[in-house]
């Protein structure tokens, strides 16, 4: 779990009141597990938890509740949320290394994607590995526009087209926009990349003009 807009806290508030924030949320979080479960504060801001039980969805939503209500911090109360990544034991990971692994790549997608739990599945791992490959695909000339014609029967004559985007990717293959659009969206490349699309698709137009095809 990691506290988000803790640096605004610590900006806003000191470095003492920062740390008077962790202090009350690690006694917070510690009475909330029971005694064969744990809590850590793990660095900085970040804090682990061991859940034990079949139902982890609802302890973890009422963890976070409980977390979540607002601190007095001086003669200010604080208002405060968290982001939080889950994984399942055996299924997510057979040891501690690999629980932690698969946590933390599910708490990187729940703050990127503005969530506050996601639950680890094994496409966070395709996701973690195309984010290098798909930050450069543009550069390197690895988009691709499928276009989808629409005929009008009666005249004969295609009248438009929709523009598909597609990622052929050298190391991962063609790739459809469901795998690849989620990562583009939560980050600054998707205005360069849509810039690229309505480019293309424009003189792609202008061209089927030009040749009387539209």
């Amino acid at each position: 779990m990691d506290l988000n807009r803790f640096q605004l806290v610590n900006d806003t508030y000191g470095h003492d009141a920062a740390d008077e924030l962790l202090r009350v949320m690690g006694v917070r979080a510690a009475g909330l597990v029971g005694s064969d479960e744990m809590v850590a504060r793990v660095g900085g801001d970040e804090f682990a938890l061991i859940l034990l039980g079949d139902s982890l969805p609802e302890r973890l939503s009422a963890v976070l509740a409980a977390l979540s209500e607002p601190v007095v911090l001086g003669e200010e109360r604080v208002r405060v949320s968290w982001s939080a990544g889950a994984a399942y034991w055996p299924g997510d990971g057979q040891d501690a290394e690999s629980l932690r692994q698969a946590s933390e790549l599910a708490l990187s997608d729940a703050k990127t994607q503005g969530e506050s739990v996601v639950f680890f599945d094994a496409s966070l791992h395709l996701h973690a590995g195309l984010e290098g490959p798909l930050s450069r695909a543009l550069q390197r000339g690895e988009f691709e526009l499928h276009f989808q014609p629409l005929v009008d029967v009666s005249g004969r004559r295609v009248v438009c087209a929709e523009a598909l985007l597609r990622w052929n990717s050298p190391e991962h293959g063609l790739q459809m926009p469901g795998t690849f659009m989620p990562i583009l969206e939560r980050s600054d490349a998707i205005v360069e990349v849509g810039a690229w699309v309505l480019r293309e698709a424009c003189r792609a137009a202008a061209l089927w003009g030009a040749c009387g095809w539209l």
